[in-house]
């Protein structure tokens, strides 16, 4: 039902926190969004005049970062992912590699025992040639002999016959000799050859396997480097955004607990929360659109008055419908003077608010900001002058918050019956 509008330069958004009608929250919120540095803008509703000075936006450079770093963190889980497929791939080409290394190890073993039997072979084929060549010699020198000296020289025909069958049997083996060696060499060489073969195949699938793996490395460490980039990015904008809001609060501070407005006012308060829909209880259309429905006290959903009304009527206490006066009394700033004309509650000023925080738990609490004001409900005492507060749209945002609110001198406590 209040226009509560917070005019301080440098405001990183408009701060309009009350509306008295219909079309209003409409028109501000047009206002609210406009692509403009600054723009002053002065509305008469009723009598009332309304300054609104709108001031580029944090909020909406904090939203641009978080959008980029949204793109940014997609574009680094995309990255991730080819790094995974890389390594996977990295990994199985070393398992082959592996295989291949210890085939080739094996050839190897291989190649060693038959150069060691070829090199055992040849020692018997040496020896054997030896033999061979003690026996050719024998047959050499009894090939020159005729076969009448050869019987003159035979103590008889047995001894003959002896030396003949001799003859042949070492012509005999020689040629099985000589076929026995050749054949040995040849399926020693053939094996030679094969594993010789074999171990060259395996080698160059070593070394096309570790180029296919150095690639794959290379694109993984690549990878990585884009991903530690992207990631630096990331870091860059978090830490701009904290500075970010950093200045946002400290101006919504400035606004806040120094706005100059008709109500003539300036509170003090700390620790904030965030905003959120349907908080501290209230129910009445909190998540539909503000401002679009009237409660039975004649106040707009999702508005401080409408939060105030209905948390001290949950409460057991009588409150008078301030919108359905007339004329309509359901901005913040005009509770004062129905409360003081009706009795409906007791109004609680600074020193005895001061001597008595406890007594104000349950209390409304009218702060003199804005345009038109604005109300909380005291949730709690803090102690040294500080108390809990619950409020509804303060900041035009129609949602629920809560802040430590220092008891000063322009504060009133209503505490209703």
């Amino acid at each position: 039902m209040t226009i509560h509008a917070i005019i301080s330069t440098g405001i990183s958004k408009i701060k309009i926190m009350k509306k008295p009608s219909r079309r209003l929250p409409t028109l501000f919120r047009r206002l609210k969004t406009a692509p403009v540095l600054i723009a002053v803008f002065l509305l008469v509703t009723g009598g009332t005049s309304i300054t609104i000075v709108h001031a580029d936006s944090i909020q909406q450079q904090i939203d641009n970062l978080n959008g980029q770093n949204n793109q940014t963190q997609n574009t680094v889980n995309g990255l991730q992912v080819k790094a995974n497929s890389y390594q996977d791939a990295i990994n199985k080409l070393q398992q082959k590699i592996a295989g291949i290394q210890t085939a080739i190890a094996a050839s190897q073993t291989r190649q060693a025992e038959l150069q060691k039997q070829i090199d055992a072979d040849q020692t018997k084929i040496n020896q054997q040639k030896q033999v061979l060549g003690d026996d050719l010699k024998a047959m050499y020198v009894g090939g020159q002999m005729t076969t009448v000296e050869m019987l003159a020289t035979s103590k008889n025909l047995s001894s003959f016959v002896d030396e003949e069958t001799y003859d042949s049997a070492v012509q005999g083996r020689i040629q099985s000799t000589l076929n026995q060696i050749a054949k040995l060499q040849n399926k020693l060489e053939g094996q030679k050859t094969q594993v010789t073969a074999l171990l060259s195949t395996q080698q160059q699938q070593e070394t096309t396997l570790s180029t296919t793996r150095a690639q794959q490395n290379n694109l993984l460490t690549l990878n990585q480097g884009q991903q530690a980039s992207y990631t630096k990015q990331i870091q860059a904008n978090n830490a701009r955004i904290n500075q970010l809001e950093q200045e946002q609060a400290a101006a919504e501070r400035a606004a806040f607990s120094g706005s100059s407005s008709p109500t003539g006012g300036s509170v003090t308060y700390a620790n904030l929360t965030s905003q959120q829909l349907c908080g501290g209880g209230y129910n009445f259309h909190c998540s539909g659109s503000q401002d679009n429905w009237l409660d039975q006290w004649g106040l707009y959903n999702r508005e401080c008055v409408s939060y105030a009304a209905w948390y001290e009527s949950a409460h057991g206490n009588y409150v008078t419908a301030f919108g359905y006066m007339n004329p309509p009394q359901g901005n913040a700033y005009q509770w004062h003077g129905v409360i003081a004309a009706t009795g409906v509650a007791s109004i609680v000023y600074y020193d005895q608010a001061v001597a008595n925080e406890g007594a104000l738990t349950g209390d409304v609490v009218y702060m003199p900001i804005g345009s038109l004001g604005h109300v909380g409900v005291v949730l709690h005492d803090e102690g040294g002058g500080w108390v809990r507060v619950g409020q509804y749209n303060l900041y035009d945002e129609g949602m629920y918050s809560e802040m430590d609110l220092k008891i000063t001198p322009n504060l009133e406590f209503y505490h209703f019956h």
